[in-house]
């Protein structure tokens, strides 16, 4: 059996994982309720503006029972405003509530005797944040007694602790939701992003670029370093000049539609352009950001760019952008691809001179004047491509 300091160092530990893992808090607050001998546990937030829910997160009851509180129950709950009178303390309700005033109160009789729980010991906004309140209360079931001393000391340790691992949390979660944010806009692209390390060890590759590398033609991920298939030394020797002297480098890649098969002189082959730079540290950094900077080494950034697979700016968008009607934004969108007017006249079995009309429609819409021009408008355009869709 562990002792005392034992199950304390752990619950630290636990706490301070938390502020990484995803769902380490759900653990880390069961050990804590536990340590305490408490049957359930629930750490509730709100907006300080809106009085929104935030966080509603429930130990030893089900979870529709908290997100019910933090909804509704608790605008009438006697104990949260004793909470907010006092911020940063800690109240346990037998000592302000007695049984005659839990007989009449409508939050006891209606929403926490009716499921099973009783006593609490509840931290008081615990968090010290400007934009939100967040409480953590210990309940046990009806029939146990009130927690004691001990129990109160044991949370009193435990708290500064609970405080920092939830404000490390807050600030995790912000990383976590901006890096997933640019995963997904780098998922939209039709390019391969690949980030590197100093040893051309893959640390990202969006959506295209993973695509690249189970195609198995061109770049492959072997033993998690990018490498050339068709030609292994050109992208080393590539990468190589980029560390030395930081000029991005540019080099194309010539694959057969076979990985492993001798390429016919005929065979269908795909180009690949590669463009690579190296990623420089942001000059703000300080402290342990600079020194992890200095220790990883350079970051580099390879695109890799397929032209036979570039999509082009859609006829929805060019409908929305440029207000065109379907026939205007149909020629646009051809026009984009690289087609001719006249096979666009022959493909949708419109006369040229319709399709002349149409054209001259687009480009008093766009702004431009020529055909060179609306070229190069469409070109600068960025495709979309709708969320889970085929690469």
């Amino acid at each position: 059996m562990e002792d005392e300091g034992e199950t304390y160092d752990g619950i630290v530990g636990a706490l301070y994982d938390a502020a990484l893992e995803p769902h380490g808090l759900t653990t880390a607050l069961t050990r804590l309720t536990d340590w305490i001998d408490g049957d359930t546990c629930h750490l509730v937030g709100w907006n300080k503006t809106t009085g929104e829910p935030t966080i509603s997160r429930m130990i030893g009851l089900e979870e529709v029972a908290g997100s019910d509180y933090a909804s509704h129950h608790s605008a009438i709950d006697p104990r949260l405003r004793l909470a907010m009178a006092a911020p940063g303390s800690f109240i346990r309700c037998h000592e302000h509530f007695d049984k005659r005033f839990v007989s009449g109160n409508e939050f006891f009789q209606d929403f926490l005797l009716p499921r099973g729980v009783h006593y609490l010991l509840g931290i008081t906004d615990i968090s010290h944040d400007p934009q939100q309140t967040l409480v953590v209360g210990f309940h046990r079931y009806i029939g146990h007694e009130p927690f004691d001393d001990v129990e109160l000391r044991r949370v009193t340790r435990i708290t500064p602790h609970l405080r920092r691992s939830l404000a490390l949390r807050k600030r995790n979660d912000t990383f976590r939701q901006a890096l997933s944010v640019g995963e997904q806009a780098l998922d939209l692209f039709d390019e391969g992003v690949f980030a590197l390390d100093a040893t051309s060890r893959i640390v990202f590759a969006n959506r295209r670029a993973q695509a690249l590398m189970r195609e198995g033609n061109t770049l492959s991920g072997t033993n998690g370093r990018l490498r050339s298939v068709g030609a292994p030394s050109s992208l080393a020797d590539a990468l190589d000049r980029v560390r030395l002297n930081g000029v991005p480098q540019c080099i194309t890649l010539v694959t057969s539609a076979g990985a492993d098969a001798e390429p016919a002189t005929d065979a269908p082959r795909r180009m690949h352009c590669l463009t690579i730079s190296r990623l420089r540290r942001r000059e703000s950094s300080r402290g342990f950001d600079a020194d992890w900077h200095a220790t990883q080494g350079a970051l580099f950034l390879v695109l890799v760019t397929s032209p036979d697979q570039q999509r082009v700016v859609s006829v929805r968008q060019l409908m929305q952008l440029f207000h065109l009607t379907p026939a205007e934004a149909r020629v646009a969108h051809m026009l984009a691809s690289g087609r001719t007017l006249e096979e666009y006249s022959r493909e949708q079995a419109v006369k040229m001179s319709t399709a002349r009309t149409q054209l001259r429609g687009v480009f008093a819409k766009t702004g431009v004047n020529g055909l060179q021009a609306l070229q190069r408008l469409l070109a600068m355009l960025p495709s979309m491509r709708p969320p889970g869709s085929a690469l």
